[in-house]
């Protein structure tokens, strides 16, 4: 992430901003009691006698001129005796010209929204965030990307809360509009009287995505194989403990794992895990075989390698038709998206197989996994693997072996 600006308050005061004042009822801290991380947060107070459009605010010169920005920040409604429909909550830039996230009133909730203005002067707004409540604490980012030019109609603005995108507004005529070049915590009352408080905390402006400060990533396998935990699927932040996805794919076998991390890294938990099996017609399915057991993978002739296995079909929760064949083609990850070969499950309780592979780069080190599979190729969820190193002066096994009793 570049950065172009960023305060925690923990100096203890604004001097990290460009200025800060309010109107007459107003009251502006850095204090312990606005804190969401450290020591300190900022906290804005408005008495029963503000008067209408009254206003306080924090701003930071930029000091460059921005057409594309994005903003994170912690914030929470600590009391609201008497709320307006709307306080403007973040502005990036100016009021007139720049987008800005607003909290909206909603029975005795609250919600996030944010709107610009197109270069004829009407608003451009999308949806609202999900519905949070006095002293919850919420996540925001933001994103604004001014129009191209005149008749693009390319400007966008995104609002995530707690890490996840809560509305988006694309086709935004505003290339007229002036480039960023400030951002405020910017708080103002269209009625009076108006009694509330707010917090802010954690606050970031920078060129790329900011992601909550403390929060949670989520890992998932793609519907094959083991959990990736190179790639987070999603983020969510410290606030909410749930996420939902997108369309899975089916019949498949998604995997999903969880792990925590701050501003200091990220902890390598993989038993925070959990998995669900989509059928064929994409509901969940419950119902899969057994695992394959005593898997195990040895050179042989012509620098192949030979897979044995066996597979014990006792209180087998789906009947297993047949088996596939995986390998990881050397690299040391297998590849369950492709198999390399099918066997055909034989009659019985109890049954032993073989699978001879093709001709490998001898030398090579290669890993090799099977799974068992239903008629509609809904297979066992296993991850186990063998691995063997393939030799092409590895000897011909015997054809045959008899054995006779001598006397």
């Amino acid at each position: 992430m570049a950065t172009v600006f960023s305060d925690g308050f923990e100096s203890g005061n604004f001097s990290a901003w460009s200025s800060f004042g309010g109107s007459a009822g107003t009251t502006q801290s850095v204090t312990p009691a606005g804190a969401f991380h450290g020591a300190y947060g900022y906290r804005v107070s408005v008495n029963g006698s503000a008067p209408a459009y009254a206003n306080a605010n924090v701003t930071k010169s930029l000091g460059t001129s921005y057409r594309e920005l994005y903003c994170r920040l912690n914030f929470r409604v600590v009391s609201a005796a008497n709320w307006c429909r709307d306080i403007q909550l973040a502005l990036m830039g100016d009021f007139w010209n720049n987008g800005h996230v607003v909290c909206n009133k909603s029975g005795s909730q609250f919600r996030l929204f944010m709107q610009t203005l197109n270069d004829n002067d009407t608003w451009n707004s999308a949806g609202y965030g999900p519905l949070f409540s006095v002293g919850q604490s919420v996540c925001v980012e933001a994103y604004e990307k001014l129009s191209s030019g005149a008749g693009a109609n390319d400007g966008v603005l995104r609002l995530w809360q707690d890490g996840v995108l809560a509305f988006e507004k694309t086709n935004i005529d505003n290339d007229a509009k002036a480039a960023v070049d400030a951002f405020l915590l910017f708080n103002y009352n269209l009625v009076s009287p108006f009694a509330a408080a707010m917090d802010y905390d954690d606050v970031v402006v920078g060129t790329t995505r900011v992601e909550p400060l403390r929060g949670f990533r989520v890992y998932d396998n793609g519907g094959a194989g083991p959990t990736d935990y190179d790639t987070a699927k999603a983020t969510v932040s410290e606030y909410v403990l749930s996420w939902m996805s997108g369309a899975l794919s089916y019949p498949a076998t998604h995997r999903f794992g969880v792990r925590a991390y701050n501003e200091h890294g990220e902890e390598k938990n993989v038993d925070v895990v959990s998995e669900v099996t989509l059928g064929g017609s994409g509901g969940e399915c419950a119902a899969r075989p057994n695992r394959p057991t005593s898997l195990a993978a040895a050179p042989a002739a012509g620098g192949k390698v030979e897979i044995t296995f066996s597979y014990d079909s006792t209180g087998e929760a789906a009947g297993c038709t047949h088996f596939h064949v995986y390998s990881d083609a050397g690299s040391g990850e297998v590849n369950y998206g492709t198999a390399i070969g099918t066997v055909t499950k034989d009659e019985g309780p109890l049954t032993h197989y073989e699978f001879l592979t093709g001709t490998l780069t001898s030398g090579g080190s290669y890993r090799f996994a099977v799974r068992a599979a239903t008629a509609s190729d809904m297979e066992d969820d296993g991850i186990e693997s063998a691995t063997s190193t393939a030799d092409a002066d590895a000897p011909e096994q015997p054809a045959s072996l008899s054995a006779t009793v001598v006397r």
